[in-house]
């Protein structure tokens, strides 16, 4: 199972709901979130259990997968569709292990991308005797999904985990092997329908172990990423992967974590980062930042090549963000926490919040109360076009995780 999913499924079995905080926002701004879809609504949870990432349509659509349940047990990938009187509707487009021997793969360990043509791409955890697979699947003009795979990983390579990204040419990128030492992947169509996986880069230890996804790209080609351990103090790196002619690949270590007292600067990065548009990168830790409750970090290039590390966000009553960020058009941040938030116990609740990266400013747009309707969000979230928020909980709703919006 993957690391995420085992430490919240240990960490925070609870149920809660995202309600209004004492002191909100203004009214114009306010938001309250929504429950669109309780998972294991259906008998045997056929509909699936325990959410990933969620991604949106030019529609308005919104798709993902979950770990489990489906059919076979195995996981599913969804659509939920809007409805007349802001209802929401789930649709199970592929369940996994359809094949023998789960031939087309097991226990989808990623949320989605979608290509131009809006065929969709993922990895699983699992597939044909153990070994995980890349799979792309295709939209019908009857509505029914075609799933493919594209590749399935070798003993050597090892599961992959976390979000693909792809670059220009239309080759896709990912982490694997992501509970040990961990390696970067470059998996290229061959035009036959094909495709060839190539190692990139494996970790030593010294220079980060156990990798994050999703991984970002410049636009001088370099891969930009996060592990949860390894490094110089073994509470992980920030680190970029540079191409080189023949085909070879060096790894820069830009930040090693917990490098002041108490782990001040952050520990355990759990999740990959996003550019600003000076060229500066951010995300999370889950962990360090003094009270121990994990932090919100700026990496900035300077002249010399080296990267200063910024601390933008101590968490203190909020705690343990497993998720990456997102920019909104002013440039504040948003993402959410695990667990804590105002008047919460130490291992419950969790919240979606605000950061301005400028003045750090911080709020608390919904915090996460017990017995209600989800729990722990460690789903990046994503904007619609009318400035609504969307993400996932891995646990409450019917006790296997909900999809929510958290309304403008």
């Amino acid at each position: 199972m993957p690391r995420k999913k085992s430490l919240i499924f240990s960490a925070l079995a609870l149920v809660a709901i995202c309600v209004f905080l004492a002191a909100p926002e203004s009214a114009s701004a306010a938001r309250k979130e929504k429950v669109l879809y309780k998972f294991c609504s259906e008998y045997a949870c056929e509909d699936g259990t325990n959410p990933s990432d969620l991604i949106l349509d030019a529609a308005g659509n919104l798709y993902g997968t979950t770990f489990t349940g489906g059919e076979y047990g195995f996981g599913v990938v969804f659509q939920l569709t809007p409805g007349a009187g802001g209802t929401w509707s789930e649709k199970v487009l592929y369940n996994f292990c359809s094949l023998q021997d789960c031939a087309d793969g097991a226990y989808p360990s990623s949320g989605l991308i979608f290509d131009a043509a809006g065929n969709l791409y993922g990895v699983t955890y699992g597939g044909d005797t153990q070994r995980a697979v890349a799979y792309q699947l295709t939209p019908g003009a009857d509505g029914a999904w075609t799933e493919s795979v594209l590749y399935t990983f070798s003993d050597g390579v090892g599961a992959p985990c976390g979000d693909l990204v792809f670059d220009t040419a239309g080759n896709l990128y990912g982490a694997a092997d992501c509970y040990v030492t961990g390696a970067i992947f470059e998996l290229k169509p061959q035009g036959d329908g094909m495709w060839s996986e190539e190692t990139l880069y494996t970790f030593q230890g010294s220079d980060g172990s156990e990798p994050n996804g999703p991984l970002v790209l410049d636009a001088s080609g370099n891969l930009y990423g996060t592990t949860f351990g390894g490094g110089t103090y073994n509470s992980g790196v920030a680190f970029q992967l540079t191409p080189h002619a023949g085909g070879t690949w060096s790894e820069k270590v830009l930040h090693s974590f917990c490098s002041l007292q108490n782990c001040a600067d952050g520990a355990y990065p759990f999740s990959g980062l996003i550019f600003d548009a000076a060229g500066n990168l951010y995300s999370t830790t889950a962990n360090g930042g003094i009270s121990a409750n994990g932090t919100v970090f700026r990496l900035s290039p300077r002249t010399n090549g080296r990267w200063k590390e910024t601390v933008l966000r101590r968490f203190q009553r909020s705690r343990t963000p497993h998720a990456g960020l997102i920019f909104d058009a002013a440039g504040n941040l948003y993402g959410t926490t695990a667990g804590g938030g105002p008047g919460c116990p130490h291992d419950g609740c969790g919240t979606v919040f605000k950061l301005n990266p400028t003045t750090r400013a911080y709020k608390v747009l919904c915090t996460i109360s017990r017995y209600g309707k989800g729990a722990a969000p460690d789903t990046s979230l994503i904007f619609d076009a009318a400035g609504n928020l969307y993400g996932a909980t891995e646990l409450g709703g019917n006790g296997y995780g909900v999809a929510f919006e958290v309304v403008r």
